[in-house]
């Protein structure tokens, strides 16, 4: 059966098939702090050590709570993009997010950080992995990105280093 449209003219276009991929993502890193230093300044402060936003003025904040979202504010302190939504929280030992990371192509993306510490040194583990319809100029970007932030980070925690923020 034809519906033929009433009213409005319009015009639906379908692409080339896409497929789907599943990429997994692992780094650790220590850090010269103990625990409860690593986990406020990873966690609490990302706004000082995440690279990457989408415009000027925004402030990126992770409210550390199972519900509560890893997002970048714009500077209308209204509007803005969410990454992920934490799903599990344990201060100072493990955060789990899920979301898509506000990245073009991935439908769904899940991290998840692990902190321990021996000998006043915090180890930081982080496994994720991304779903979707992952290109290779985006599998480029997320490699150099994913590089650029782990810099930023330990910049930030052992050295007090403010990054200066990239626009997407």
């Amino acid at each position: 059966m034809d519906i033929q449209p009433t009213g409005a003219d319009y015009l639906v276009s379908y692409g080339e098939e896409l497929r789907p991929a599943i990429l997994d993502v692992a780094w650790e890193l220590k850090l010269n702090v103990p625990i409860e230093v690593a986990w406020r300044k990873v966690i609490l402060e990302v706004n000082n050590w995440w690279s990457h936003c989408y415009k000027d003025g925004s402030v990126v904040l992770m409210e550390a709570f199972p519900g509560g979202r890893f997002w970048e504010r714009f500077a209308d302190g209204v509007n803005g993009a969410i990454y992920a939504s934490v799903v599990y929280c344990e201060p100072p030992y493990v955060l789990k997010c899920m979301g898509n990371w506000a990245m073009p192509g991935i439908g769904q993306s899940s991290g998840v950080w692990r902190f321990s510490e021996q000998d006043g040194v915090t180890h930081l583990k982080s496994t994720g992995q991304m779903l979707g319809v992952l290109d290779v100029n985006l599998m480029k970007e997320r490699r150099g990105g994913t590089q650029s932030l782990i810099s930023s980070l330990a910049r930030w925690v052992e050295q007090d280093e403010i990054v200066e923020r990239a626009r997407q």
